[in-house]
């Protein structure tokens, strides 16, 4: 199911869910006492889950993927879905635990491999397989990713803001002096100035002197920071040893950053041991509960799953709102998404439509492509092309595929830059 749309696993997934609701509820019916109903419902609720989800990809791209864009497909498209399929069958043999005879039997990644490729596939169908299966930023949750992959997105989450200017450059002499004296608070400030190139030039290595400087100082606002700079590597080297220590200084010191970010670190990196894990989502909920927008993002996908926390949809609702409502845009497409498929509530896709809205506007490319659906098929909305175009062409120039079929299919005019 995990392969999308594209792989054929809809005509199967009604049957496969009938049959094993069935199966189930007659073992239940004659095994009382060595059935476990709660674990049935939760595989019901898992089943729904992957069925809807799948109704949604369908819904949102396949058609389009097929009918516009691809009449002369992409010559990678093979390498595409393979390269999707693969991160499938990988988090598969990660997450699933099967009985011993069954893993036996499962093909070897080069065996499933060899039949798709032996298949006599058309580089059309390869084409659209790679437009709706799962490309690998989807199968691969944050957890997964490399440490150049974290620093990456570190990086870009620093915000640049133009450079050197008379009255930037005036403020930093100001607050050099003051930070020469052992003044941590302007070490913290000026630092900030030349992470970001707020009214003077960029310069990191400075950046993080001074920040150093503040940190040792008693700062925990600094210690916290200094611990973000060593774990991406900013202005220093890479050192994930150090980055802990600042953190749990800054934690201890009463910094709720700090306690996020060790949480963070310690819980969805996946570098730990079980206990370090653990440790790291109490962490999460305490910095959650202190009202940190991504700490509550991060925990309520964590209550939604029910895989390392007990599954509790309307707390993980409660939080997501919570995060969604401070600006956090993977809040609003995740709340989006819920309320479109009816997790944990009814489907109510006025409310989907809303959150995909205030995600879309916060830059969340699949926002942006599933609202241009909505008011293309006038699904939760008023129907519009003006606006289903406007959307789509903003998606598009993310990168979206289905986006991008779209706009070529109805001969937009070309996506912005």
């Amino acid at each position: 199911a995990d392969c999308g749309p594209g792989f054929g696993a809809g005509a199967l997934l009604e049957g496969a869910q009938s049959l094993a609701q069935a199966l189930l509820a007659n073992t239940a019916t004659a095994y009382e006492s060595r059935v476990d109903l709660d674990k049935i419902q939760a595989h019901g609720e898992i089943m729904k889950r992957i069925r809807d989800r799948h109704r949604q990809a369908a819904f949102m791209g396949l058609p389009e993927a097929i009918a516009s864009g691809l009449a002369q497909p992409d010559p990678k498209a093979q390498d595409i879905f393979l390269q999707n399929l693969k991160a499938c069958f990988e988090k598969l043999s990660e997450k699933v635990s099967l009985p011993p005879q069954l893993q036996q039997e499962l093909p070897s990644w080069e065996e499933l491999k060899n039949f798709v490729c032996s298949a006599n596939l058309s580089s059309r169908t390869f084409a659209a397989m790679a437009a709706s299966g799962p490309r690998p930023e989807e199968t691969n949750e944050d957890t997964d990713k490399t440490d150049e992959e974290w620093a990456e997105e570190a990086r870009k989450s620093l915000q640049n803001l133009g450079g050197a200017t008379p009255d930037g450059l005036k403020r930093a002499k100001e607050l050099e002096d003051m930070a020469k004296e052992g003044n941590t608070n302007a070490q913290l400030e000026l630092g900030c100035m030349y992470i970001t190139s707020d009214g003077v030039d960029k310069d990191e290595s400075k950046a993080f002197q001074l920040m150093l400087q503040s940190a040792e100082g008693g700062l925990s606002e600094a210690m916290s920071t200094v611990g973000f700079l060593y774990r991406h590597g900013i202005g220093c080297d890479m050192r994930k040893d150090e980055a802990i220590q600042w953190y749990e200084k800054a934690h201890a010191a009463g910094d709720v950053y700090g306690t996020y970010n060790l949480g963070e670190l310690l819980f969805l990196e996946k570098r730990g041991s079980i206990q370090d894990r653990h440790r790291g989502l109490l962490l999460l909920e305490e910095a959650a509960n202190r009202g940190v927008e991504m700490a509550q993002y991060h925990l309520a996908l964590e209550l939604s799953k029910g895989t390392n926390i007990k599954r509790d949809m309307s707390r993980a609702i409660d939080l997501m709102r919570g995060a969604a409502n401070a600006g956090s845009a993977d809040a609003c497409c995740t709340l989006g998404r819920w309320c479109f498929e009816g997790q944990g509530m009814k489907p109510d896709k006025a409310e989907a439509s809303k959150y995909y809205q205030k995600a879309a506007e916060l830059g969340e490319a699949t926002s942006m492509y599933h609202l241009g659906c909505m008011f293309e098929q006038g699904d939760g909305v008023p129907k519009s092309d003006a606006q289903a175009q406007h959307w789509f062409r903003q998606a598009a120039s993310t990168g979206i595929l289905e986006a991008q079929a779209k706009c070529k299919g109805q001969f937009l005019l070309a996506p912005p830059t």
